[in-house]
């Protein structure tokens, strides 16, 4: 096969390898625009897809060993220059694998040799007047067609007709007779939903509206309350940006959220809206991004991956909640959105917003340093004041299933005025531990040295870490007793025993496992706001973002635990959590109420919460993290490694932390471990730790990458797979 001398192609492929592969470019194929652009290519013993990422005249190996690619898929870039800047800074930041990173910035069917299309769907059109079709007297649905495409001159799609009660025979029939055809369209239709009057501002959204800087980049910290309408200048700031042209990036954290937010926007833009999440398909998912690649005004409403987006005329991005945890990717390459958000803002010199009502740490010492600039929102926009909180001791009080009966009491009293109640518990399932009264007996997951969780509607025991499933003993494994009991309470348990305590008010129980459906979620979330059920159960998914105006209480059932969690961050999380359920309340007409459940009243932290605000919490909290020189106030990196062998991932981290310690002293960096993770053993694996902490970034990175080498060089990893976690989030 004929070669061009002068294309050497580098190429990246969907793996953890780091390195960049050269491969020639057949004369019949052109190099013009072919950075960023897919290629099939022979791949050690097959042939694989893989992503151009530059064009050079030179390659460190002979030329003559160097193999041609097989076929170019594109012809121009389906991976655009500004997206690939940031993959190219991510990959360095996060010292991960290029291919890896490139090919997590496509839509799923783009990953392997799909080819790039933007959606079409038949709309339908008449083909000559209605005045010159004659019809019998007996078709009707055919008149009314003809008549509704004569309304509608540019024409309707078939769900269109459909909805109007046009049948799919109908359309056939005046098709085949000639009357009406149909043209490919490019599928981007505006909702059809009824606009809504914007609210008049506060004087606090006025304010915060001068500062916001949209003319170039600047990070702008939206400190407010819950209710303080931060949505609302999130709109108005997205509006100014697409009337000019160009278009928006909002991202939220729960895949619950995007109904809700695109529904508000819709009612106010006169934009395309387009949501991307993990809850659609392949097929719906690549249709959307493609969508992203036109050049029209359009706004993205978008969970993490959404980042990615390939919005070329970007003006705009907003993180909502940037303080959630969901923005930070759990498996594989383990980048954090909000993170990257900031820098592709940066990239593309455009403005980003983070809004939250309790931001992180590290955001807020952003601001301190000046490095981002903080706008606060002290009050709700609508005038209600913020939910009051009652401390519950419930030291020496009996409890039912982790309830106490002042508060079943208070309960009662809301529910006889016809008022909702959020009841919270972040621990989904029945119940966390199925033992032997008898023997002791624990029921727990060999693989994960972990108590399985019973979960009674499916009749399961479920491992929460590795899910594993089995059936529920009748009988114990061990003494062969009868006598098998439930302890502790999560979600399904707590809705088992209000249903026996308020039979006559409905209830609704909302966590992982009954939003499992497609929809199902937007479903509950439409009939709590038209006042279906007065009881609501549920976990964290309820308390990011949702907007119900009947809940006037909130029921905080047992945070205790998060107080006294080995991890440094858990006591942030637990004020967060806190407030923000807490914010679900007094969002409407009448006042709002919070209970906490506790046996830790007069704990500092909680104590601040309630007496003072998360502002003075966090300001606490940064103080003892000063004085600790944790986070923001150093920068860590974990090196997580695992094996079916427990001494393999010992060994490996000993013996890389004995080859890089005299490195590491150089650059000020500490090694601590080898220590074993929170959970030991998960999917019957051992795991264990390497934590790296420095005072200065730089100095850690340089570690990082000689410590990177070191592993590939003298390949210590033998026995073991391992994982680079930059900025962690949770030390497990």
């Amino acid at each position: 096969m004929p070669m061009n001398s002068d294309a050497i192609l580098e190429v990246v492929f969907a793996t953890p390898l780091r390195k960049r592969f050269d491969y020639i470019l057949p004369t019949d194929c052109t190099n013009e625009n072919i950075v960023g652009c897919r290629v099939m290519a022979p791949f050690g013993s097959k042939q694989q897809t893989g992503l151009v990422v530059a064009l050079k005249t030179n390659s460190e190996f002979n030329y003559d060993k160097l193999k041609p690619v097989i076929s170019r898929i594109d012809t121009k870039p389906i991976l655009k220059p500004i997206m690939m800047q940031l993959a190219l800074w991510a990959s360095r930041y996060y010292h991960h694998s290029l291919g890896d990173v490139c090919f997590s910035m496509l839509a799923i069917k783009y990953r392997q040799t799909e080819p790039f299309q933007l959606p079409q769907k038949p709309y339908w059109s008449l083909v000559a007047p209605t005045k010159n079709i004659t019809l019998s007297t007996s078709a009707k649905k055919q008149r009314e067609c003809l008549d509704l495409l004569a309304e509608n001159p540019s024409g309707l799609s078939s769900a269109t007709l459909r909805e109007a009660g046009i049948s799919a025979s109908v359309i056939k029939n005046l098709s085949a007779k000639g009357y009406i055809a149909s043209r490919q369209i490019i599928v981007d239709e505006l909702a059809n939903i009824e606009m809504t009057t914007p609210p008049t501002l506060t004087i606090e959204q006025q304010a915060a509206l001068e500062a916001i800087e949209l003319a170039k980049f600047q990070v702008s910290l939206i400190n407010g309350v819950t209710g303080s309408g931060k949505t609302e200048i999130y709109i108005r700031c997205i509006k100014q940006i697409l009337d000019a042209g160009k278009q928006a990036l909002l991202l939220v954290p729960e895949i619950g959220l995007t109904p809700q937010t695109a529904s508000r926007f819709k009612q106010r833009l006169t934009y395309p809206v387009t949501l991307m999440h993990s809850g659609l398909n392949a097929t719906e998912q690549t249709n959307y991004w493609s969508l992203c690649t036109l050049d029209t005004p359009r706004l993205v409403i978008a969970t993490r991956s959404g980042l990615f987006a390939p919005l070329e005329k970007l003006g705009i991005i907003i993180v909502d909640e940037e303080h959630d945890m969901s923005y930070k990717q759990a498996a594989g390459w383990l980048y954090s959105a909000r993170d990257l958000a900031v820098m592709r803002a940066s990239q593309s010199d455009i403005p980003i917003l983070l809004g939250s009502a309790t931001p992180s740490l590290e955001s807020l010492e952003h601001a301190r340093r000046g490095n981002y600039s903080e706008v606060i929102l002290s009050k709700r926009a609508t005038k209600q004041t913020l939910p009051s909180i009652k401390l519950l001791d419930i030291r020496k009080l009996p409890m039912q299933q982790g309830m106490s009966k002042p508060l079943l009491d208070l309960m009662e009293n809301r529910l006889q005025q016809g008022e909702q109640i959020l009841v919270f518990i972040n621990r989904r399932g029945y119940a966390p531990v199925l033992m032997c009264h008898d023997c002791g007996w624990l029921a727990e997951c060999q693989r994960c040295q972990s108590h399985y969780t019973l979960h009674r509607a499916q009749n399961l025991l479920r491992c929460h870490h590795c899910d594993a499933r089995r059936q529920v003993p009748t009988t114990c494994p061990d003494c062969h007793s009868g006598n098998i009991t439930a302890v502790g309470a999560g979600t399904e348990r707590l809705e088992e025993f209000l249903q026996h305590q308020f039979p006559d008010h409905a209830m609704v129980r909302i966590d992982r496992d009954s939003t499992r459906q497609k929809h199902a979620m937007q479903t509950y979330i439409r009939d709590i706001k038209d006042g279906k059920y007065q009881i609501l159960i549920g976990t964290q998914m309820l308390a990011k973002g949702h907007h119900f105006p009947g809940i006037t209480l909130v029921v905080i059932v047992d945070m205790d635990g998060a107080l006294f969690c080995s991890d440094f961050r858990a006591v942030e999380r637990f004020g967060q959590l806190m407030t923000q359920v807490s914010g679900r309340a007094g969002r409407g007409d009448k006042p709002g109420q919070i209970v906490l459940q506790t046996r830790q009243p007069d704990h500092p932290h909680i104590t601040t919460l309630v007496e003072k605000d998360y502002r003075q919490f966090s300001e606490n909290l940064l103080r003892e993290r000063k004085l600790t020189q944790w986070p923001p106030y150093s920068h860590l990196a974990v090196l997580k490694a695992q094996a079916v062998k427990e001494h393999h991932p010992i060994n490996f981290i000993t013996e890389l932390k004995k080859h890089m310690q005299s490195t590491a002293q150089e650059h000020e960096v500490a090694l601590l471990g080898p220590v074993p993770a929170t959970q030991l053993k998960k999917a019957g694996k051992f795991n264990y730790q390497l934590l790296l902490q420095s005072q200065n970034r730089k100095c850690l990175h340089l570690l990082i990458e000689s410590m990177l080498e070191c592993i590939e060089d003298k390949k210590l990893a033998k026995s073991v797979r391992w994982t680079l976690d930059v900025d962690p989030l949770e030390m497990v």
